[in-house]
């Protein structure tokens, strides 16, 4: 697999996706001031600061909560008490930065849902690690172990207009190993936690973006309790050297 870091020129940091940039557009430089989260002069189109609300600090589409509370750090929540947002997240292009923690993470934990609770594919925690499920049975990439039970830990996700999907944890470029087998490497591969997503597995089916609730297909029991602290969504996939400027 190629690993793309080149990022279109484009509009970034509005408010929706019509609305007036409030970012700088040279993001494959970084030229231009520094951003309030040090994304090299991006801002997110949306940021959830979970500080008991629901609410997008830019004035955009609101989360939902499904059962879940606030709490002194964000939002906790039990099994499938996640969160979820319509309008928000782009179909095909773009970076999901969360500060998550699990209470359990034993088996898959769903992090991200693209295909409306649907289909068991999608991005998730496997064993302690993290884990694309590219094709549910037959094709994971997997990171080696490195979540610890309520422990946060930043998790972003990019993806491209060419369809390359990369993964980081805490801000680092993530190594993963692509396998048939669901289950994490033992030892730290040479790859990066990264795929070219030619059936679009990681694009957006219709308009809403699911959190830390699992699909129908599996019942439901592939989620956990944890907590959120934070979620950042961007309409352009940043490079390495923008997912560790941001705190």
């Amino acid at each position: 697999m190629s690993r793309a870091w080149l990022l279109a020129l484009a509009a970034c940091g509005r408010v929706g996706f019509d609305a007036a940039p409030r970012g700088h557009a040279d993001a494959a430089s970084g030229d231009g001031p520094d951003s309030p989260d040090g994304s090299a002069g991006l801002l997110p189109i949306h940021q959830y600061s979970l500080n008991n609300s629901y609410a997008d600090d830019y004035g955009g589409p609101s989360l939902g909560g499904h059962g879940g509370t606030f709490g002194s750090d964000g939002y906790d929540f039990g099994p499938n008490q996640g969160l979820s947002v319509d309008g928000a997240l782009p179909p095909a292009v773009y970076t999901v930065d969360l500060e998550l923690a699990f209470v359990d993470l034993s088996g898959w934990r769903k992090i991200l849902d693209y295909e409306g609770l649907t289909r068991d594919s999608g991005f998730y925690t496997y064993d302690y690690a993290l884990q694309y499920v590219i094709v549910p049975g037959s094709d994971f990439l997997t990171a080696p172990v490195t979540f610890t039970a309520n422990a946060r830990t930043r998790v972003t996700l990019t993806r491209d207009a060419a369809g390359e999907v990369v993964g980081y944890l805490d801000g680092a470029p993530a190594m993963g190993a692509r396998s048939s087998s669901a289950a994490p490497p033992t030892t730290v591969p040479a790859t990066p936690f990264a795929f070219a997503d030619a059936s679009g597995v990681a694009r957006l089916t219709g308009t809403t973006a699911t959190f830390f609730i699992d699909d129908t297909a599996t019942g439901g029991g592939e989620a956990a309790t944890g907590s959120v602290r934070r979620i950042r969504i961007y309409d352009v996939p940043l490079t390495a050297a923008q997912v560790a400027a941001m705190p």
